[in-house]
């Protein structure tokens, strides 16, 4: 078994051109074995060569501040299954930046923060432009005709964290409890620093009973599957809420008409929405939202929005996203379900009138 400080040898002599044989010879390791690790470093090295090319006081300076480890350590049930030989590296990504910031400077390159760039012009005569300012990207956004972009939005929540419990294994952890089951992704990065990802499954049940929402959460998930079908099976909740006030009864649209609430994409400022309403109560409403649009988080604040429910009725409010539902596969999206936030005193008597009408035409053409 070889240490990680021999590893680092050999990828430092091998980015600088040496032979395996030559490298053999210096290190005091089979040539075999240095074939295998050529290998399974073949990425690193071509873009650690480019690196040395392009700026080599940076790739050294950049060098001296990797750490190296070579396992990966997987645990489940009690138990630890440990994979070697695999050869991994990191650094800090604060300390990448003192890097290249100092190296800037050496060179005379002159360097501004907190600037907000909203036009390219305003940069002059450039060379290159990097854009790195996040999903809101100014610039992509301009020209996303031409980077055409795309977004997918995952399910699973994690967190972020960072641990001063030194690590020397790409270390997994996957646990089991009450509220389902956790997966931890952690790797060293720092000289007495990791990583440390928290992640879990969201899983929110949402059911109506007459006029009254209920909603729980849902753990210990199962996928059954029959001949015909396939259900999830889970711990039956703990406790339920009721979103429902008692004198405000969600109603759905009459079928002849078409509500539409009109918005602005929160994550994508420039995508306008027109979003079909399917049912609306005093304080919220459900939205259908298409597949093919990029999706929503719950909690986001969506402001702006305009819903035409009929002729005479228009509400103008804000909306929180509290839940996202999922329909019957057929149905092609999902159900936003929102609360209202700050609309005004004209737009809820304009609400309540057109629940009470709706109610009562449902119940003389006996839909409810």
């Amino acid at each position: 078994m070889h240490s990680l400080d021999t590893k680092s040898q050999f990828l430092e002599l091998r980015a600088k051109g040496w032979s395996l044989s030559r490298i053999a010879q210096q290190i005091g390791v089979a040539k075999r074995t240095l074939v295998d690790w050529n290998a399974q470093h073949k990425l690193e090295l071509e873009t650690l060569r480019a690196f040395e090319e392009a700026d080599a006081p940076t790739y050294a300076a950049i060098r001296r501040e990797f750490v190296y480890w070579g396992d990966i350590e997987t645990y489940f049930g009690g138990e630890c299954v440990r994979s070697t030989g695999h050869g991994f590296c990191g650094m800090s990504r604060k300390r990448l930046l003192q890097i290249l910031h100092a190296r800037c400077r050496e060179l005379g390159v002159e360097l501004e923060f907190e600037r907000e760039i909203t036009d390219e012009r305003e940069l002059g005569s450039v060379d290159l432009v990097l854009a790195a300012d996040g999903v809101s990207s100014t610039l992509r956004k301009k020209y996303e005709q031409h980077f055409k972009p795309t977004i997918g939005w995952g399910k699973c929540r994690f967190a972020w964290l960072g641990t001063d419990k030194p690590l020397k294994a790409f270390t997994f952890i996957f646990r089991e409890s009450e509220h389902g089951l956790f997966a931890i992704h952690a790797y060293p990065f720092q000289a007495g620093l990791s990583t440390f990802i928290v992640e879990c499954d969201e899983a929110v049940v949402v059911g109506y009973l007459d006029s009254v929402k209920l909603q729980f959460d849902v753990s210990n998930l199962m996928l059954v599957r029959g001949l015909n079908s396939v259900a999830i099976k889970g711990n039956f909740p703990r406790e339920m809420f009721r979103f429902q006030r008692r004198n405000g009864f969600r109603v759905r649209p009459m079928m002849r008409s078409s509500p539409m609430a009109t918005l602005r994409h929160p994550m994508i400022p420039d995508m306008q929405l027109n979003l079909r309403v399917l049912d609306v109560s005093i304080g919220g409403c459900a939205l259908f939202l298409p597949n093919d649009v990029p999706a929503l988080d719950a909690g986001v604040l969506m402001n702006g929005v305009i819903i035409d429910l009929d002729a005479d009725t228009r509400i103008k409010t804000g909306l929180r996203l509290q839940h996202v539902t999922s329909l019957n596969p057929e149905s092609g999206g999902v159900r936003l379900g929102c609360e209202m936030v700050t609309p005004g005193s004209d737009s809820l008597r304009a609400l309540q009138r057109y629940i009470d009408q709706t109610q009562k035409r449902r119940r003389l053409l006996a839909l409810d």
